[in-house]
């Protein structure tokens, strides 16, 4: 599935009409970050996807890739090396132990040279394409372009049960506590601007740490766009959450926001 980019319609080319000739655009540059813990069967398949992105985006875009092995306890490192190693516009860094999903984006994050940064998941359950959707929605005063599959035009394909329950509690209770209009706060599948990123950094290091930047852009009182997408199940390999565990951290980051809202309503009145 794919969604009309905003319009760049800015009326009839003056130099074509006159008949001057007209300067080549520039490819935008853009950062893409995927972190990988443990993806060592799903490599091969990231790569085709990645290539397509390439292939889709390369008259508007000049993409690198920045693949970070967040600690994986499998040969998910050797896998990286194997097919990105020696591949232009790739550059592939490692944790020494598993840090969290959010960890692993700023790391590259923070390595990456352009000022437009995504991050996508390695396993591809959104396609890394539908990211020509969404740059160009990342306006100047935009902190996070994010994907939502609970957008009334997104669409969630043969996902388990469990992880759909947990994701759209967690969306709802985020939703009541901010008040942002954002179907889904806990997508790592985004659009950032890097220079905004600076004052937001997050406290959570793992997958709860994607919420908690909504939370605090939305506190920076930066607009946060959210776009309609697939998710599909995964293809290869299984999903590293832990839904205890994950539940847990979502409470706690909740209660947080709970009490920072009652503390700086004290301080107002």
């Amino acid at each position: 599935m794919t969604y009309p980019a905003p319009s760049t319609d800015t009326g009839p080319d003056i130099a074509k009409a006159s008949g001057r000739p007209t300067a080549a655009i520039p490819r935008l540059a853009v950062s893409v970050v995927v972190p990988c813990y443990n993806e060592s069967e799903s490599v091969a398949y990231l790569g085709s996807h990645l290539q397509r992105l390439r292939d889709e985006g390369a008259e508007d875009y000049q993409f690198e890739f920045l693949l970070v092995d967040d600690g994986s306890s499998d040969d998910t490192w050797e896998q990286l090396n194997r097919h990105f190693g020696n591949g232009d516009g790739f550059r592939l860094l490692q944790h020494s132990e598993n840090r969290g999903l959010t960890a692993a984006i700023f790391t590259g994050i923070d390595a990456a040279d352009h000022e437009i940064v995504c991050s996508i998941d390695s396993d591809c359950t959104y396609a890394p394409v539908l990211l020509l959707d969404m740059i160009p929605w990342l306006d100047d005063d935009v902190a996070i372009v994010t994907a939502s599959p609970y957008h009334p035009d997104g669409e969630v394909r043969n996902v388990p049960a469990w992880r759909i329950w947990l994701s759209r509690r967690a969306s709802q209770a985020y939703e009541l506590l901010l008040h942002n209009q954002i179907n889904c706060y806990t997508c790592a599948f985004r659009v950032y601007r890097r220079s905004l990123l600076k004052s937001i950094r997050p406290d959570c290091h793992g997958f709860t740490g994607t919420a908690e930047l909504v939370w605090k852009a939305s506190r920076q009182g930066y607009p946060i766009i959210e776009r309609p997408a697939v998710l599909e199940v995964r293809k290869f390999g299984q999903s590293k959450m832990r839904t205890a565990s994950v539940a847990l951290r979502h409470m706690k980051l909740l209660s947080r926001i709970l009490v920072s809202r009652f503390s700086g309503s004290a301080k107002s009145s």
